[in-house]
């Protein structure tokens, strides 16, 4: 047996394609046989230092980013829309909802015949609580799109494509915190899968703001005190993120908003760690597909929710269902230091998720984002405004707040005016009149001057009769004014068909080991694909010698034994 293996590998190294075995077979000189060993044995050394060295990189699992532009299906955003001013008096009025006023203002009464002479308290509720964060949290949940702005008196006009909006999609409404009822166009894929670039080919919307209610100067609110609406292009069943996100557009003005579509397409692990939205379409079963974002903030308002016991309305969370008086906002003047303590443990966990800049949220493996590039100027032109006017004013029913807030302005001008005398026109407009004079009335309070606000539900002022409202300008001029002052035209669309492409690759992948690793083996050993056939032959031969010795074995010991000898042969 030992003879038969040294005969296979003489032979293997006699025939062998590996560099330099052959040299030790076939030459006798010792001399040269040991220098060849030597060099065997470094060019092995080196091959798998060599080897080593490529493994690490790979296992570094490096990436770069790629990015170009391909020619693919232009997917239309999701276009979210919230007026500035969420609060509408009119809306409130007309559902029978100004009890929600009544019963806050109430409340802050009681709060300040209890702890006027607190400063700091007064404070507090100057930035937290006179907001309309602090109105929306102490308003019962489900009850709070009573207040703000309706679709039909926020949105005057919506085209796509040049036809109504409602032959390619749909209004989505959403609640926020600081701005009411908001509203997410949604296009719709199956029906209209299609999208060209250029202004005939997108969103024109004719929007209305809320500016007629008077409300408070709160620096504490950095992007509210302003007369606008947030404009939010999200991917489409994303998660709409207004506060964070949000472009203003103005009044008096027609805003022109290019996008160019971008694709982002991650490795996932081992290179990075990214969400698989294949998997889990709809985030935890909100209703909203998976962002970095979106996560971020799930996390916080559930580790609000879990650590002060109360609800952020400013963050989604994961938790069950709750009433009005978890917020962490609730007023609750029977115990004062625990609203106080609720509002200050939310924000002490918001302000240590801002400081961690470290993210336990992924990015999603597939997402789509959209550069914009913002245009405006003055809309409609002042020769217009009459026309314009006529097209979309006058038809309008009664019951809306644009056709209302026109007749008032109307009636302060021309009392001969057929609509001023309307019952229900001239209730409604003591109604908002009066709120005007609690707003200011509020503005003392907060300054710290002592103030009966439950007196202040018996005033009313009729405009007919009070030359304070009365003005100067002509009605034209007034007009324009307002105009300018009250309405928006958006129009969003693509600017190039061509999206933009961002592709992690990988900078050494598996194949290009495979790769590299051929190379070193056939520059240190001259190892090939040949090379590796005859290890495998020569494995085959040395498994298969044994076997073959043991079986030779056993015929010559069959053939060594006896012959049994016949019956009667002596």
């Amino acid at each position: 047996m030992h003879f038969e293996l040294i005969t296979i590998l003489k032979d293997f190294v006699s025939q062998s394609s590996i560099h330099g075995f052959s040299h030790i077979s076939n030459t006798l000189s010792l001399k040269v046989r040991l220098f060849w060993t030597c060099l065997i044995i470094a060019a092995a050394i080196g091959t798998t230092i060599h080897l080593q060295s490529l493994i690490r990189l790979y296992l570094r699992y490096e990436y770069y980013d790629s990015v170009g532009t391909e020619e693919l299906p232009l997917t239309f955003p999701d276009i979210s829309l919230c007026s500035s001013e969420g609060i509408s008096d009119f809306e409130m009025f007309k559902n029978n909802k100004m009890i929600f006023q009544t019963n806050i203002l109430n409340t802050f009464q009681g709060m300040v015949s209890n702890n006027f002479s607190n400063k700091k308290y007064l404070d507090l509720m100057n930035t937290y609580w006179l907001t309309s964060q602090g109105y929306y949290a102490n308003i019962p949940n489900g009850e709070q799109h009573f207040v703000g702005m309706s679709l039909d008196d926020f949105v005057l006009h919506c085209d796509f494509k040049q036809k109504h909006c409602s032959e390619f999609g749909h209004f989505i409404q959403f609640m926020h915190d600081q701005f009411f009822n908001c509203f997410t166009f949604r296009h719709n894929l199956t029906k209209h899968p299609t999208i060209l670039p250029g202004p005939e080919n997108g969103i024109s919307l004719i929007l209305v703001g809320n500016s007629i209610v008077n409300g408070f100067y709160n620096p504490a609110n950095v992007i509210g005190n302003v007369n606008g609406i947030k404009v939010l292009i999200h991917e489409q069943g994303s998660y709409p993120a207004v506060y964070r996100n949000a472009i203003d557009i103005h009044p008096g003005q027609s805003t022109n908003i290019g996008l160019i579509a971008k694709q982002f397409s991650r490795l996932g692990r081992p290179y990075e760690n990214c969400f698989d939205t294949s998997r889990d379409y709809y985030y935890k079963g909100t209703g909203y597909i998976f962002s970095e974002e979106f996560c971020e903030q799930m996390k916080m308002g559930s580790e609000i929710y879990e650590k002060c016991n109360c609800v952020s309305t400013s963050y989604p969370g994961d938790y069950p269902q709750t009433t009005f008086m978890n917020n962490c906002l609730y007023l609750n003047d029977k115990n004062m230091s625990e609203s106080f303590l609720n509002k200050n443990c939310e924000r002490k966990i918001t302000e240590e998720f801002q400081k961690d800049k470290s993210s336990s949220c992924d990015w999603p493996c597939e997402q789509v984002d959209y550069e914009t590039r913002v245009s405006q100027t003055e809309w409609p032109i002042e020769i217009m405004i009459p026309n314009f006017v006529s097209r979309y004013l006058d038809g309008l029913p009664i019951d809306n707040s644009i056709r209302w807030t026109f007749d008032k302005m109307k009636c302060l001008y021309e009392s001969e005016y057929e609509r001023c005398n309307h019952t229900n026109f001239k209730s409604s407009v003591k109604k908002v009149v009066r709120r005007e004079t609690l707003l200011e009335s509020m503005m003392n309070f907060s300054k710290g001057v002592p103030t009966d606000l439950g007196l202040l539900f018996n005033a009313t002022v009729d405009p007919d009769i009070d030359p304070s409202l009365k003005k100067q300008t002509s009605f034209e001029d007034a007009l324009k004014k307002w105009v300018h002052k009250n309405f928006y035209r958006l129009n969003i669309f693509f600017k190039q068909r061509k999206t933009e492409v961002h592709r992690q690759m990988v900078t050494f992948s598996l194949v290009d080991l495979f790769s590299a690793v051929g190379g070193v083996l056939g520059l240190w050993l001259g190892f090939s694909a040949f090379s590796a056939i005859e290890i495998i032959i020569l494995l085959s031969k040395i498994c298969y010698s044994p076997l073959k010795v043991g079986h030779n074995d056993s015929e010559q010991k069959l053939s060594d034994k006896p012959k049994d000898k016949p019956i009667g042969t002596m």
